[in-house]
């Protein structure tokens, strides 16, 4: 078990051979078109949303991260979210930008 307490897996992940600005489109566009309100989650939404096969992916690419930089699982997570964060921040911004522009006729 690793320290995300999912079992050890021999099998490799072997990801699309997409160019890096081809997975930051897919990201991007996944990104902005799910973009829905921010509402509070119950803990049993939380659970449920923890049971996702999106989340095990989440946690599984956290794991590789941490492994080819050598840090701690901790560390790659908080670096895998703040990123997305950062990420999520600066789309919201433009979207928000290109609506004022709309609304003011630009």
């Amino acid at each position: 078990m690793n320290r995300l307490n999912r079992p050890l897996s021999t099998e490799k992940f072997v990801a699309p051979t997409f160019e890096p600005e081809q997975w930051a489109q897919i990201f991007n566009t996944a990104l902005i078109s799910t973009r829905v309100e921010q509402s509070k989650a119950s803990s049993s939404e939380i659970f449920h949303l923890m049971q996702e096969p999106a989340f095990q992916t989440l946690l599984n690419a956290i794991h590789q991260y941490a492994e080819s930089k050598s840090i701690p699982e901790s560390q790659a997570a908080q670096e895998v979210i703040q990123t997305f964060r950062k990420i999520d921040f600066l789309w919201t911004e433009l979207l928000l930008q290109e609506g004022f522009e709309r609304v003011q006729g630009r």
